[in-house]
């Protein structure tokens, strides 16, 4: 009987040693025993290594944001010459563009400068046209001009076109009279020579050469009919 009390009581002085052996270490900075890591001096299991790297973060003083910048930043101000573009675009409207109208006025309007610029000089310099009054003056003036090209008018007084070209045909005249006999017909004064070479539109400007037609062409075309001349001549 004495003998198992004394069994008992050595375990029980062995597991007290034990546990008082262990708390001595854990005063005097010896690591823990492997079973009493899981808990802290608070109770509370330890972070995983990724958590405590957070809570370290989040423990440190925090930066000042880094402001962004604007246009009233010394870095972006635009210079005076580029705000003042800026300011131009945003508060300018584009240009319309060109109506037909305007166009067309524009046209009309260098149109008629050129004419009165053939007819200006037209009349300062003695007219080369000569003027077919009848058949018989027409047959004469074709044996006068010989191998020379041959350009006949064929006009109306009443014909529009016909008075828009006649300046041209003057200045033409005067230009290229040493090789080019230049007729003025009208069609109402003398209307055999018009049935002779089937002139049914006016103005229509026929090129003889020889006694020969070698080309004609009908309408208001300046440079239809300078063109036909320097190319028949």
């Amino acid at each position: 009987m004495n003998s198992g009390l004394e069994d008992q009581e050595g375990s029980e002085n062995a597991w007290f040693n034990h546990h008082m052996s262990d708390d001595k270490k854990e005063q005097d900075g010896t690591p823990p025993l492997p079973e009493e890591e899981a808990l802290l001096t608070d109770g509370t299991p330890p972070l995983p290594e990724e958590e405590a790297l957070l809570t370290e973060a989040a423990s440190l003083p925090a930066r000042p944001a880094t402001p962004i910048p604007t246009l009233s930043s010394p870095e972006t101000t635009p210079t005076p010459s580029l705000q003042s573009s800026l300011s131009d675009a945003s508060t300018t409207p584009p240009a319309p563009p060109p109506s037909i109208s305007a166009s067309l006025e524009s046209f009309q309007e260098a149109t008629l400068a050129l004419y009165q610029d053939a007819l200006a000089e037209a009349l300062l310099s003695p007219s080369a046209v000569l003027r077919i009054e009848s058949k018989e003056q027409f047959d004469e003036a074709m044996l006068e001009a010989g191998d020379k090209l041959v350009v006949i008018d064929f006009t109306a007084s009443w014909c529009g076109p016909c008075q828009m070209i006649a300046p041209y045909f003057e200045v033409l005249s005067q230009r290229h009279n040493a090789r080019v006999a230049f007729m003025k017909v009208d069609v109402d004064e003398v209307p055999d020579i018009a049935d002779e070479y089937d002139i049914v539109a006016m103005p229509t400007f026929v090129f003889l050469k020889n006694g020969e037609k070698v080309d004609e062409f009908c309408g208001d075309c300046p440079d239809t009919l300078a063109a036909k001349i320097i190319l028949l001549k």
